[in-house]
Parts: C-alpha cells; sequence; structure tokens
C-alpha cells in the first residue's frame, strides 16, 4: 500500500511540474495549429497613375499577415509590375510592404503561403491615372 501511494505523490509531482513547465513557457499548443485562418489586412489593392499615360510607381501599401503558420512566401503573378521589401514574412502579425513600379496591369494578384501551404490571395491593379 505505501508503494502505490508513493508512486501516487511521485505522479502527482511530475504532473505538477510538467504543467508548470507548459504553463511557463506560454501552453503546449501546438505551433504548426496556427492562429486561426490565414488573413490579410487588405481585401484588395488598386493603384492609379498620376495621369492618362502613366501608372503608380513607389511604395503604395503597407499589408499585415495574421492567423495561418509563419513563416509566409510573398509571391505575384506580375512579378515585373509589383515590389516587395521582403520574400518572407518571419511572424504571424508581420507585414510586408508593396510597390508599383510604373508598369500597367488590368489585373493581377499577391499570393501569400504560409508554412502549411495554406494560400490567401490579394487582387491588385495598376492602372493609367485619368488626368
Amino acid at each position: 500500500m505505501k508503494t502505490i501511494i508513493n508512486g501516487a505523490r511521485r505522479w502527482a509531482l511530475v504532473s505538477l511540474a510538467v504543467v508548470g513547465a507548459l504553463t511557463a513557457c506560454g501552453g503546449g499548443g501546438d505551433d504548426e495549429a496556427g492562429s486561426g485562418p490565414l488573413t490579410l489586412s487588405m481585401s484588395g489593392i488598386d493603384l492609379k497613375g498620376g495621369s492618362a499615360t502613366t501608372c503608380y510607381s513607389g511604395f503604395a501599401y503597407r499589408v499585415f499577415v495574421s492567423g495561418g503558420v509563419a513563416p509566409y512566401k510573398i509571391m505575384t503573378d506580375v512579378p515585373d509590375a509589383l515590389e516587395f521589401n521582403t520574400a518572407e514574412v518571419g511572424d504571424v502579425g508581420g507585414s510586408f510592404d508593396v510597390s508599383g513600379n510604373g508598369v500597367c496591369f488590368a489585373k493581377g494578384t499577391i499570393i501569400v503561403v504560409d508554412k502549411l501551404n495554406n494560400r490567401v490571395l490579394l487582387p491588385v491593379t495598376n492602372v493609367p491615372g485619368t488626368t
């Protein structure tokens, strides 16, 4: 009987130590589970040039990434027309900058892919101005 009680106490102490360690490190959750669906701070980007013959050039927007599992790869299907300050965002809540380089296009997409290959698409255009 004494051995069973000592064994139960030992397991209780070990369990308590494990709970304490998990609490100290922020939980014991599965980092691969992510923090909700992969989302962006914007639903679309429409750039417009300063005149009827030019398209937008320069810094345009800072886009924040949330949810999913970091790191996030940043790509586009119009690489000759858009530039990013980074090809990868390392943290949930991190951001990337989008710049136009003066190349006009009617329909493009920024693609953000997380560590688990979840994707979110951000439609983007860059058209001439009206003046």
